[in-house]
C-alpha cells in the first residue's frame, strides 16, 4: 500500500509478535530450536537483519536462549511475568534491583545525549513510536515495545560495556518492569519516555538525567504501594 512501508523495527515487532504467539499457544514449546535466521527469514518474508532484531528482542525478554554454534531455543512462555531468569527476583530484591538499573540508565542516557548519531536518533524516534503504538495494545505489547527503545538508547550510548552490561540484565529489567506497568496510565507510559527522547534528541545531558531521575523517583512510589 503506497505510503504505508513498513520500518525494520515495525517488522521485528511483528516478527516478535508472530513467534510470541507460536510459543504461547504451544506451537513452539520450551527446548524446540527455532528456525534458522535464513529460514525465518524465508518463511515470514523479512530479511536477516529484521530477524536478528527479533530474536534479540525475544532473547531478552527471556523467552528463547540463543547457543553458540548451535542456534536459538525456546526456553519460556509468555506471561503476565516474563520468565527466565528475570522471573527470580524476589519482591524484596525490587528496589535494589531499580536503584541498580536508575544508576546504569543515568550514565547511558548521559552519554546518549552526548554522543548519538543521526541514524541512531532515528532508530530511538521510531522505537518511541513503536512504545506510543503498543501502549494502545495492552501491557504485552509495551513491554516488548520499552525493550526495544531502551536497547536503542543503549546502543547511542555508543559503550560496549555498559550496553553489554545493560542487555544481559534486560530480561530481569522486563519482568520487574512488567510488575508495575498496570500501575500507569497509559498517557504516562507515554511522556515519560517523551521526555527522555526528546532531551537525548537536543542533546541536553542534564535533561536527560533529570528525565531518568523522574521515572525512577515515580517507580519508588509505586515500589511503596506494592509493599
Amino acid at each position: 500500500m503506497p505510503g504505508a512501508k513498513l520500518t525494520r523495527l515495525q517488522l521485528a515487532d511483528q516478527v516478535v509478535e508472530r513467534l510470541r504467539g507460536l510459543i504461547a499457544d504451544g506451537a513452539l514449546r520450551q527446548g524446540d530450536r527455532l528456525p534458522s535466521e535464513t529460514e525465518l527469514s524465508r518463511e515470514l518474508g523479512v530479511g536477516r537483519s529484521t530477524v536478528r532484531e527479533a530474536l534479540r528482542v525475544l532473547a531478552h525478554l527471556g523467552l528463547i536462549e540463543t547457543r553458540k554454534g548451535s542456534g536459538s531455543y525456546v526456553s519460556g512462555t509468555p506471561g503476565p511475568v516474563s520468565p527466565g531468569p528475570s522471573s527470580a527476583v524476589a519482591a524484596a530484591d525490587l528496589a535494589d534491583l531499580f536503584e541498580f538499573r536508575f544508576a546504569l540508565e543515568s550514565e547511558i542516557a548521559q552519554l546518549a545525549a552526548q554522543r548519538r548519531t543521526p541514524g541512531q536518533l532515528r532508530r530511538i524516534l521510531q522505537a518511541l513510536e513503536n512504545v506510543h503504538e503498543a501502549v494502545a495494545k495492552g501491557a504485552s505489547a509495551t513491554s516488548v515495545a520499552d525493550v526495544e527503545l531502551h536497547l536503542a538508547i543503549a546502543e547511542a550510548g555508543n559503550n560496549r560495556y555498559l550496553r553489554e552490561v545493560y542487555e544481559s540484565y534486560q530480561a530481569t529489567f522486563a519482568a520487574a518492569a512488567d510488575r508495575l506497568i498496570g500501575m500507569q496510565a497509559p498517557s504516562h507510559i507515554r511522556d515519560v519516555h517523551d521526555d527522555l527522547v526528546e532531551a537525548i534528541a537536543v542533546q541536553d545531558v542534564r535533561a536527560a538525567a533529570a528525565a531518568v531521575r523522574r521515572t525512577f523517583d515515580e517507580i519508588r512510589v509505586r515500589l511503596r504501594l506494592l509493599a
